[in-house]
């Protein structure tokens, strides 16, 4: 996996490009994203990592959501 698109509020699709992607076990697996603030200097969570784990499951298709709050 080399991104995630990620849907804005607005209506926006981003890609963010994934720093780390594992295999936790049969079920499970693991990705993470590092936050760029761009031009924003100022905003001391640059550079965080941001992970999600889930869980797989039959006839997923390899498609899964995220769930508000995760990384807020």
């Amino acid at each position: 996996m080399k991104y995630v698109e990620i849907p804005t509020p607005i209506g926006l699709r981003l890609e963010v490009p994934v720093k780390e992607c594992k295999k936790i076990d049969a079920e499970r697996a693991m990705a993470c994203v590092v936050k760029d603030t761009g031009d924003d200097f100022m905003d001391v969570r640059d550079g965080i990592k941001i992970c999600a784990i889930v869980r797989l499951f039959e006839g997923s298709g390899g498609h899964h959501k995220g769930r508000e709050g995760l990384a807020s």
